[in-house]
């Protein structure tokens, strides 16, 4: 008999149970024996933008190095990448020359704002002033890091709020400029959590400690205050990064979504959410699709494709990517064709100037969808807010062309639909003063009567009207005389739009060499 054989299983035999004893639990990374349908994806079914980027060296990378990320995003069907780590000044113009030298229409490019002289006398009305420069210099919108409303103080070493108000005039010009706002505020909420065995964050906590977060500011406090911007500000269009950090709370999301029209939301580093709740999470982004962008955030190619399991499958129990971020398993949504295209590429197209749009048309696989005629008068809206109420106007908006518009396209003295196709429709969500009347909360048809020297302006009940013919006096809720105010320049557009007043605000109406102004104010 072999005794040394037998001793040494005896000593190699406990070893291998006292190992798995004491396994520690970052270490467990069991291999599935469920056996199911498998449908992995390395390529997206629909080209997409990839909203949430950084590559902070593109400014410096060779024609080469270009090429070979080009390669990288062709092969995974990304059109079109949004580096949100442009910077400023000339550091953002370098990254715009590089990737247009290298890869014209590939790379959109967000700028920065530096906060650390928050504190000097101007520094929103500077910030905006350079903020305008970086776009002319080829910025599609501004990107805000999560160390606002964190880790930044002014001179005074106190802590700088996303809401301050010496940040105004920087939102404001977001707004004017027509450039969206992808803000980062607060990290998730169970960094604020004890980090003991009921923290579901707790492995991330373990490799990363520097993001465990105590005290003040509390996560509520940094949301409300990301949240007050966006409700103080409803002219700019405002991308709440990482699903605002509700990713495990789709239902509040959606509630404050419903709130403010202007603040839509992407899945940068927050897709392990919706995987792990199929139905929610599917349901949600059918009744969120024009709200939601595709985002990555960290540049890694294999990555993506369990987006893309998530988004085009229903696949079950499959395994995430990082497992700090969720120790759970994936399942597939399964998503519609039409609510695949909004989030890769249509809602997008929709909020970020510069992304070259020439580059979807072609999409091969829409085919089978019907090509709209083109609309002669495009589908506009303009939206503010009074007080507690959200205004919203839906209008088309006619050109001018050369002809001749108030008493001959548009007789004096008649009723007119206020644009052109469907009558215009305005929306209060709460009570508003016109002028000596309270106007009640709903929605309504705006219709007008234009004379030379003034405007009747009509809000009637009747909703869904093509033209005047359907128009019923007896339903008016509001008649309402305006002067007329000749305009310095032709204004080929009509537009509605709103403009700040002491009182309230004032909504516009400008076509032609004409200009009419409807106040409207708290009750």
């Amino acid at each position: 008999m072999n005794y040394r054989f037998i001793i040494a299983v005896l000593f190699v035999f406990p070893a291998l149970q006292v190992n798995g004893q004491t396994l520690q639990w970052e270490d467990y990374s069991p291999v599935s024996t469920l056996i199911v349908d498998e449908n992995p994806i390395t390529r997206a079914k629909y080209r997409f933008v990839d909203a949430h980027a950084h590559q902070w060296r593109i400014g410096t990378a060779s024609a080469e190095e270009i090429k070979a990320l080009v390669a990288d995003m062709d092969a995974m069907n990304l059109v079109t990448m949004v580096n949100l780590s442009g910077g400023s000044g000339d550091d953002l113009l370098q990254k715009v020359r590089n990737t247009e030298a290298y890869a014209p229409g590939r790379f959109v490019h967000y700028a920065n704002i530096d906060f650390s002289r928050v504190g000097e006398p101007g520094f929103g009305e500077a910030a905006a002033r350079q903020l305008e420069l970086d776009v002319q210099n080829g910025a599609a919108g501004l990107k805000i890091f999560k160390n606002l409303g964190m880790t930044v103080v002014d001179a005074d070493g106190a802590r700088v709020p996303t809401d301050d108000p010496r940040l105004d005039p920087i939102w404001a010009k977001c707004g004017e400029l027509g450039i969206p706002v992808l803000i980062h505020t607060a990290d998730p909420a169970p960094f604020w959590f004890p980090h003991d065995q009921y923290n579901e964050r707790w492995f991330e906590l373990k490799e990363r400690p520097g993001r465990k977060q105590e005290g003040d500011p509390t996560w509520e406090l940094m949301i409300e205050e990301q949240w007050n911007v966006f409700k103080k500000h409803p002219e700019t269009t405002f991308i709440n990064a990482h699903l605002g950090w509700f990713g495990n709370n789709l239902h509040e999301l959606g509630e404050r979504l419903d709130m403010y029209p202007n603040v839509y939301t992407e899945l940068g580093a927050v897709v392990a959410e919706l995987g792990r709740q199929p139905h929610t999470a599917r349901q949600w982004l059918i009744d969120y699709q024009d709200r939601v962008l595709m985002g990555k955030d960290s540049w890694n190619p294999p990555e993506y494709y369990v987006y893309f399991r998530i988004f085009e499958t229903a696949d079950e129990f499959f395994p995430y990517y990082r497992k700090r971020h969720a120790w759970w398993v994936m399942y597939g949504l399964d998503l519609p064709d039409e609510v695949l295209r909004k989030i890769y590429y249509k809602n997008a197209l929709k909020i970020i100037p510069a992304i070259d749009e020439t580059l979807y048309e072609a999409d091969w696989n829409i085919p089978h969808i019907p090509e709209e005629e083109p609309r002669l008068s495009p589908l506009q809206l303009a939206r503010t807010q009074v007080g507690d109420a959200y205004v919203k106007v839906h209008y088309s908006s006619p050109r001018r062309r050369g002809r001749e518009i108030f008493g001959d396209l548009v007789p004096h003295g008649e009723l007119w639909r206020t644009a052109a196709n469907e009558a215009t429709e305005i929306t209060f969500t709460a009570d508003v003063r016109v002028g000596a009347q309270v106007v009640p909360a709903g929605t309504y048809s705006l219709f007008s009567i234009p004379d030379r020297t003034q405007w009747t302006l009509i809000l009637n009940n009747g909703l869904g009207q093509n033209g005047t013919g359907q128009y019923d006096e007896a339903q008016d809720v509001l008649r309402v005389t305006v002067p007329v105010t000749e305009l310095d320049a032709i204004r080929e557009a009509f537009t509605i739009s709103f403009e700040e007043q002491e009182l309230g605000v004032n909504m516009i109406v400008e076509w032609d060499l004409v200009r009419v102004a409807m106040g409207l104010s708290v009750p």
